[in-house]
């Protein structure tokens, strides 16, 4: 039963050096054609199950017109309590725009911020030509439950240059992704890395360090290695990834895990419109499923169900593993080398 609901909307005005998803662009509208595609993806797919979350990603989900989203959301039963998402780019952003988003069903906003430095942000190829506080003034204005994704160990980054940032954040922001740059290869900041100077491991470690400190004295709350949140705005979409739920993906490029099976989209919008949804199915071993479950829900600060063969690792590993009411989960300081460790705890 499909609780969780990912649309994936390709379409960017420009495209940013450090992004390796999958997008077009030049876009300043999304297609009536690749919208029909969506309802028509629903349709075949989507059994009518109450959906507790819809997450609209990207790409750029701001390009779509109201009237767009809400014929999406027509096509989804949802829960009580749901939360519906939309990514935004400060660039499209309206008071207008916001409303009629909100009258669609909309109940929750992510704008993609990732600097208030311009400087910064040009460093890592990103050009920004709106007062990205006006806009998320403007976003609060309209919602309640507003968050914002920022980008630390930038180049030339400084621990008080991250105390800076996060003096920007608004009281009436609840929510906060702050994610280290990576360099992923195949995109434009990967193949200029010798330019880009991206920093230290060391470096951003101490930047990572500043980020959850001063996040806390604002009175943001871990609650995922990436992502901090006031009390009661943490994101159910994203929960429902890391507690390992299933989950459909629908769009081009769009993936989903039901019952142990993965299933990637076509990525390219034309294929995708014309009714070529699949690109692969894999079912997942069991070993493998154990092996996600694990990397996923680690990465939460509430850990996983603690079984007998962590010990070894939480007496190996004391600063960096605790063991709590049934649950194994990092520290702080355990976040730091996440994947290094859970690679040892796999199968």
């Amino acid at each position: 039963m499909v609780s969780h609901i990912y649309v994936h909307i390709p379409y960017c005005t420009t495209k940013c050096d450090y992004c390796d998803f999958y997008s077009e662009y030049p876009k300043q509208t999304v297609e009536d054609a690749y919208v029909n595609a969506i309802i028509s993806e629903l349709k075949e797919r989507y059994h009518g199950e109450q959906v507790e979350t819809v997450f609209f990603g990207g790409g750029t989900p701001s390009l779509l017109s109201s009237e767009q989203l809400k014929s999406i959301l027509t096509n989804i039963k949802l829960a009580n309590n749901n939360e519906v998402t939309i990514e935004c780019n400060p660039e499209t952003i309206t008071i207008e725009k916001l409303e009629a988003y909100k009258a669609a069903g909309v109940n929750r906003i992510s704008i993609g911020v990732q600097s208030f430095d311009e400087e910064k942000l040009k460093l890592i190829g990103r050009t920004r030509t709106v007062n990205v506080l006006d806009k998320t003034e403007q976003a609060t204005t309209v919602f309640d439950n507003v968050g914002i994704d920022l980008m630390f160990a930038l180049p030339t980054q400084t621990e008080e240059d991250i105390t800076k940032e996060i003096s920007f954040i608004s009281q009436e922001i609840k929510h906060v992704s702050y994610y280290a740059l990576t360099l992923e290869e195949g995109t434009p900041l990967f193949n200029k890395k010798g330019g880009v100077h991206p920093i230290s491991e060391d470096v951003q470690a101490d930047l990572s360090e500043e980020v959850v400190r001063v996040l806390a004295e604002q009175e943001f709350a871990r609650y995922e290695i990436s992502n901090f949140a006031k009390t009661g705005y943490e994101c159910k979409h994203n929960i429902a990834y890391w507690d390992y739920c299933d989950y459909l993906g629908i769009g081009a490029g769009a993936v989903s895990t039901i019952l142990g099976v993965r299933t990637e989209n076509v990525k390219d919008i034309k294929t995708y419109v014309q009714g070529e949804r699949v690109d692969s199915e894999y079912t997942l071993t069991a070993n493998e499923q154990v092996n996600e479950k694990i990397m996923m829900q680690l990465r939460v600060t509430k850990g996983m169900l603690f079984e007998e063969r962590y010990l070894k690792y939480t007496n190996k590993y004391p600063d960096l593993l605790s063991i709590k009411e049934g649950r194994i989960f990092f520290t702080n300081k355990g976040f730091l080398v996440h994947d290094t460790i859970v690679s040892e705890l796999m199968l």
